[in-house]
């Protein structure tokens, strides 16, 4: 029982026969009450309420027909349409508030005025049935999901007199049924409507009784916008080769798939939405992927393609094999080899030395390629502690600019002059280059006045003398010569660079040798990599073997590069002796070092000095300590010339 406060009265069952029970009193809810119930709302406790997720309840949906379960299509009815208004002007309001890509596939409207709406898509059906009790054209529409039944056709009698109208219409002779201009037109009991799916439907079983062996059906000038309908047809009348739909509302060219089912020689689409969207060659090509078996297109025949028999491996990408190394003069080759020893020697051991490879203006840069950190986290046991990858410390100083969008952090990241790029050198991690998995490439470029440059491309493996890791490096170097008086010129160098980028990627082992080493280094696992014999300065560094391939180039002409100068192999004394100290000053070798110092330093003379002496003038040791007191941002400014860092 409900008891009704106005009244103070109990209600029979006869009463309230027929009044949906909430479970709470009438005078407790007032005119809201009879509000929600004029919208068809359940609200309170009522037993068998859906759930109430948050102020709007939850409608079951019809049983196959929830937008999260079952397959198939889905129908959505619309009540409450504006006088007037027809079901295509609805379908596009509706599509225009969704702001989404919506293909409604099929829809008609009753002689009730509901509008049912049918979609392939869920989410699509799902978003329709959101802007229920959205206004259009002063109405408000109330749109809710609905049994997803097939149409039903129209009465027998409607049916009969739809059979006379078609033969009215039919020339036997030639196979022609001509349906244009009729849409809207009340014919005795029938209101005709092609964007109606009972009568569609309708019509085609009429068809397939009066005059199945028609061939060309004229649609002209009836207002379609959907053929949702069209694509059963060729299942009761399939001698269908010719189609006009001219003078229509169709748009969408995704409507024509619906016509695939007919073997169609010819179709007319001219002056609908979609054969104006775009140009004609375009418009054509949409339509003909469509429908392959077309000859003729809006009275124009269609153009064959051109096919060959090819077979489909041909257009498969296949890589080449990669190639060695290359370089564009024997002579450069030498002093390439040469100086890629050399370098990696001092790289993979005394990083300090490669101070004299750069200059004041020279430019640095390391990137970290993705995956590098994911394949680089392994960690080893070791003595019985754990070692990590120093993956981290190419993550700090990596420059990648998909990764670094901040352009003050981008240009903190490129390191200028050798001390930083030195620097920089000595905060990654210490490694084992393997030079017989190098591939090089090097060539002279166009001089820029009179600047010579070198390009060199290193390809390589190296791995990690901590960690073991393995890892694949990219290395780009412009090289120029070094300047007649420099430190590097006068330790043998003859050339300096210019440009240094460097490529961190995960472990490929894929390159192609190009050079073969004695005795080789093998890529090992942690275990090999600890027992093998790390190469030192006192240890010969291995000479590479000249590719046959290169053996018979041409050598340059007369007065070619400065590049060609410098002899196959180069020492580079970067460890004076131990130098000793008169008790009268510094002797003639210490003054050397300090000027070495100095130089390769930034120093004042001063400061050098003290520098070596506390270091027991070792040279390396002093200019290794240097460098921790750099990091450690340890030494005054006034200690360099120019008092600048």
């Amino acid at each position: 029982n409900v008891c009704d406060d106005n009244r103070g009265l109990r209600m029979s069952f006869e009463q309230r026969k027929g009044k949906k029970r909430t479970g709470v009193k009438d005078g407790m809810l007032g005119s809201k009450f009879k509000k929600d119930q004029h919208h068809g709302k359940q609200r309170g406790a009522a037993k068998g309420a859906g759930k109430n997720y948050g102020s709007k309840p939850f409608r079951k949906h019809p049983k196959g027909n929830s937008p999260n379960s079952g397959e198939g299509k889905l129908k959505l009815m619309v009540k409450n349409l504006a006088s007037g208004v027809g079901v295509q002007e609805l379908v596009a309001f509706l599509v225009e508030k969704s702001g989404q890509d919506i293909l409604v596939s099929e829809s008609y409207i009753t002689g009730e005025g509901k509008v049912f709406l049918v979609m392939e898509d869920r989410h699509d059906a799902y978003v329709i049935q959101k802007l229920s009790g959205i206004r259009f054209k002063g109405e408000k529409l109330y749109i809710k999901y609905a049994d997803n039944n097939e149409p039903n056709m129209l009465g027998k009698r409607q049916q009969e007199i739809l059979a006379a109208l078609v033969q009215s219409h039919y020339n036997a002779q030639q196979r022609y049924l001509n349906l244009a201009n009729l849409q809207g037109r009340e014919h005795e009991a029938v209101r005709i409507d092609f964007n109606s799916a009972p009568f569609v439907k309708t019509l085609w079983h009429v068809l397939h009784t009066t005059c199945a062996d028609v061939a060309t059906i004229n649609f002209n000038t009836n207002g379609i916008w959907s053929l949702a309908a069209f694509q059963s047809l060729h299942e009761h009348v399939a001698g269908v080769v010719n189609l006009s739909l001219a003078e229509n509302k169709l748009s969408d060219f995704r409507q024509l798939d619906n016509l695939k089912g007919l073997r169609l020689r010819e179709l007319v689409l001219s002056q609908n939405p979609m054969s104006a969207s775009m140009d004609d060659n375009a418009y054509r090509s949409q339509v003909t992927a469509k429908l392959t078996s077309l000859k003729y297109l809006d009275t124009s025949r269609v153009e064959q393609i051109i096919t060959f028999d090819i077979p489909n491996y041909v257009f498969e990408p296949i890589l080449p094999p990669s190639s060695g190394s290359y370089f564009d003069t024997p002579q450069r080759q030498n002093l390439v080899q040469s100086f890629v020893q050399t370098f990696y020697a001092a790289y993979d051991n005394k990083r300090e030395e490669l101070i004299e490879y750069y200059t004041d203006v020279s430019l640095f840069s390391l990137s970290v390629a993705e995956g590098t950190t994911k394949r680089g986290r392994d960690r080893i046991e070791k003595d019985g502690g754990q070692l990590r990858s120093a993956v981290g410390d190419y993550i700090a100083a990596s420059r990648n600019l998909l990764k670094v969008g901040d352009l003050d952090k981008r240009t903190s990241l490129l390191q200028k002059g050798r001390i930083g790029i030195v620097h920089a050198l000595q905060q990654l991690p210490s490694t084992r280059h393997q030079l017989e998995s190098f591939v090089v490439d090097a060539f002279l470029l166009p001089a820029i006045g009179p600047l010579q440059l070198l390009k060199m491309g290193i390809h390589g493996h190296f791995w990690e003398e901590l960690s073991g890791v393995n890892r694949s490096f990219d290395r780009t170097l412009l090289l120029t010569t070094a300047p007649p008086q420099s430190r590097a010129a006068q330790l043998g160098l003859g050339v300096v660079i210019l440009n240094d980028q460097l490529h961190v990627r995960p472990y490929s082992g894929t390159a192609k040798p190009a050079f073969s080493l004695s005795p080789s280094t093998p890529v090992g696992t942690p275990s090999a990599v600890q027992a093998s014999t790390p190469v030192t300065p006192s240890t010969p560094v291995p000479t590479f073997t000249l590719p046959p391939s290169l053996a018979s180039l041409g050598t340059l002409s007369a007065g070619g590069s400065p590049f060609s100068a410098l002899p196959a192999a180069v020492s580079v004394p970067l460890s004076p002796s131990t130098p000793t100290r008169a008790a009268s000053g510094l002797t003639t070798n210490s003054t050397e070092l300090v000027n070495k110092l100095s130089y390769v330093t930034d120093l004042k003379a001063e400061f050098a000095t003290q520098c070596l002496a506390n270091n027991e003038w070792n040279y390396e040791n002093a200019l290794a300590h240097f460098f921790k007191l750099k990091r450690e941002k340890a030494i005054p400014p006034e200690a360099f010339l120019g008092n600048s860092l």
